[in-house]
């Protein structure tokens, strides 16, 4: 956590910052809210005082897709983006907060960035905040964060290099590819740093395949072969020969990203140690940035709701100064009404005290009923796929005792039809039944009636439970003694296949 303000030499001051670190073990995903939430309180105790925050989203907690649109009108473009969007959350959208910008764009297009969070995991996180006494305004992803932190380091260097920034993080590693007319980004499931990363070499070798991957994706030259430079960031940045070995590979420069570079130190922040924390302050520096430097709104996944209700509190301050103005001439009442807001905070203060544990068992209770709610969708869809299983090993077994019982019948064919009507299946207006054809061939005997036989064995089929009907028979003689046959059954709609 971290606490800025404008420097005076044009640079971002760093005033005052606390860490707390928790480690990221393989199977402890389900904890992550609870960590989290005690590495709030303890953060809270270290900074004073507490207040309106911006948050940085970790990779694995965000989606991320990007998609291009036609460069139209802006009205037309944003049905467009809204459209695509929707399309792009595989999540109902009551279920999910998101947001989108334009990362980049072009003569022909605009590159969309699309980011969303599901509410199971910020919902909690809010409440974990408030309950540490911290009021989040703004959720920003890690992508647009560490973004804001390179153009903030780069504003006074050359900038027209494209730079290829990649974030390792003990979960997930984050490629950024920056350019002139803006960025693309793609995050992967790699951790980059902790105990679940890659030994030194198998890293290197898992990023020059994901880097080579990302530009051909990009619909750019492979690194050698253009001026692209590559920028480390994270906490696996500083592992041991990892920029010398990904330099080898790929025969570019690979240095490590200093946003350190861009801020000033305060007094209370003397303490900072440089070494330790330049490569995992990058998102920090660049959510900074976003709030002290930037005009226009980036991403905030912060949900609506909470959201209005930080716009009224930002208004609150500019009422009271009106206020102040248009009644200076009542001084000894305003002091008598500090008096009783000042015991009113110390009862709130208490009352927040007492409150805090059951707004963390709260958001305790919530996870639990949204792990125990997957768990049971989990089993509902095993239960099904069990039942499919079961049900066709069932429907093979009855329908090859079929054809032994008429004897001397050979299946040469088996397959599922696509429904006659697929238009009308697509647009969910009807439902139409299952259709399996069959085609075999039959040996018959001397003097015998093949065409009995078979519609006899047809007759049979359609005593099985999970035919509906058989349809379409066709009988062709073929060669000396066989009599080949053709046939379709319509299967039940409460077959379980």
């Amino acid at each position: 956590m971290a606490v800025f303000s404008g420097g005076r030499t044009g640079l971002m001051r760093l005033e005052r910052f606390a860490t707390e670190t928790h480690a990221s073990e393989p199977g402890s995903e389900g904890r992550w809210l609870e960590k989290t939430s005690d590495a709030l309180h303890a953060l809270r105790a270290k900074i004073e005082p507490a207040g309106p925050v911006t948050v940085v989203l970790p990779p694995q907690v965000t989606l991320m897709k990007q998609f291009s649109t036609p460069r139209v009108k802006a009205a037309k473009r944003d049905k467009i983006i809204n459209f695509e969007s929707q399309q792009s959350i595989p999540y109902p959208l009551a279920d999910v907060v998101w947001d989108r910008l334009i990362a980049s764009e072009s003569a022909l297009a605009f590159n969309v960035l699309l980011c969303a969070a599901k509410r199971e995991a910020i919902e909690p996180l809010c409440a974990a905040l408030a309950a540490a006494g911290l009021t989040p305004t703004v959720l920003r992803p890690s992508v647009q964060a560490l973004v804001s932190g390179f153009r903030e380091t780069q504003a006074r260097q050359d900038s027209a290099v494209p730079t290829l920034l990649i974030n390792l993080g003990a979960r997930s590693t984050t490629l950024v590819l920056l350019e002139k007319t803006g960025f693309q980004a793609r995050s992967l499931a790699l951790a980059g740093a902790g105990e679940g990363a890659p030994a030194g070499q198998l890293l290197a070798n898992r990023l020059v395949q994901e880097i080579t991957r990302t530009l051909v994706h990009f619909h750019q030259p492979s690194a050698g072969e253009s001026s692209l430079r590559v920028m480390l960031t994270g906490g696996g940045a500083r592992l041991p020969g990892l920029a010398a070995r990904l330099a080898t590979q790929l025969a570019v420069p690979v240095i490590l990203f200093d946003a350190l570079s861009a801020i000033e130190f305060g007094s209370e922040a003397a303490e900072f140690k440089r070494d330790e924390h330049q490569s995992t302050f990058a998102e920090v520096v660049g959510a900074a940035a976003l709030q002290l430097r930037t005009k226009q709104a980036g991403l905030n996944l912060l949900p609506l709701q909470l959201r209005q209700q930080a716009g009224r509190r930002r208004l609150r301050p500019w009422l009271a100064v009106a206020a102040g103005l248009a009644v200076a001439a009542l001084v000894p009442q305003i002091a008598h009404q500090r008096g009783a807001s000042a015991s009113a905070y110390q009862q709130n203060t208490a009352l927040e005290h007492e409150l805090r544990p059951l707004r963390i068992e709260a958001a305790r209770n919530l996870e639990k009923r949204q792990r125990l709610t997957e768990m049971q969708l989990q089993q509902e869809a095993g239960r099904k796929i069990t039942a499919a299983q079961t049900g066709w090993g069932r429907f093979l077994g009855e329908m090859q005792e079929r054809f032994h019982e008429c004897g001397e019948v050979w299946l040469e064919r088996m397959q599922e039809l696509a429904p006659a009507n697929e238009n009308a299946v697509a647009k969910g207006s009807v439902e139409l039944p299952r259709r399996i054809a069959f085609s075999g061939v039959m040996r018959s005997k001397i003097g015998e009636d093949s065409f009995r036989r078979v519609r006899s064995l047809l007759e049979n089929i359609a005593t099985v439970p999970a035919i509906a009907a058989v349809e379409g028979e066709r009988l062709v003689p073929g060669e000396t003694g066989l009599l080949r046959f053709d046939f379709v059954v319509v299967l039940k709609e409460s077959a379980p296949l």
